[in-house]
């Protein structure tokens, strides 16, 4: 049994699309042939043997809404092109890629102008520009969020209280109006922790460069 990933790239590869239409035809058929000692060991145990990263066309994708604007990047339907790797040979790659984002507080928002550059190299003509104005409403919309106590909040005129959520506290642009002492929301409050997001992704990132290490 393979692993597949996605990645919204394209890029040339050795093999194109069709070579693994053929590949995936082939092992659909030994896998349906019970007389093989391949599909007898797959009724006790499943076995990855290979990693297929595929590549795709870059498009405006349209179902995105991008936190520091600009249009939308997206990928085609059919990928052009595809890799083929062992299951070792991919976590070595995903180790160096863990490495760099270790060194990094946390994934920035690309600009406006990096997207439009990225959907010009990559062959897109005409960008619709009615999606950029549909983003900047949906980002509007957002921000007029949280409820709009002033000191006391009260359960009875809490908007937060009275939909039955609790008040949360995130981002300067993202918050409820109450404060930790005053909050008298009866389904509680909730408070982003910076912090604690990063810890969590430092600690993951740092797991997976350890697998990846001990399968070599």
């Amino acid at each position: 049994m393979s692993a597949f990933m996605d990645l919204n790239k394209c890029e040339n590869t050795s093999r194109d699309a069709s070579t693994f239409d053929d590949e995936n035809s082939a092992l659909a058929m030994n896998s349906n042939d019970s007389s093989t000692p391949a599909a007898k060991r797959s009724k006790r145990s499943i076995h990855f043997d290979k990693v297929y990263i595929f590549y795709f066309p870059r498009q405006q994708g349209f179902n995105s809404v991008p936190a520091a604007g600009g249009c939308t990047l997206g990928m085609a339907l059919r990928h052009v092109a595809f890799e083929a790797m062992s299951v070792e040979e991919h976590l070595g790659k995903l180790g160096k890629q863990n490495n760099n984002q270790l060194n990094k507080d946390s994934p920035e928002p690309m600009p406006a102008y990096e997207r439009r550059i990225l959907l010009k190299t990559a062959g897109i003509p005409k960008i619709d520009a009615e999606e950029k104005l549909d983003c900047q409403r949906i980002r509007k919309s957002r921000k007029e969020c949280g409820c709009a106590c002033r000191g006391l909040c009260k359960p009875e005129t809490c908007s937060c209280s009275q939909a039955d959520i609790m008040c949360h506290i995130g981002y300067e642009w993202f918050s409820c109006g109450c404060s930790r002492s005053t909050c008298g929301n009866i389904v509680g409050r909730s408070e982003y922790n910076y912090d604690r997001q990063l810890t969590y992704a430092r600690d993951k990132l740092m797991r997976l460069k350890q697998e990846g290490e001990k399968s070599k």
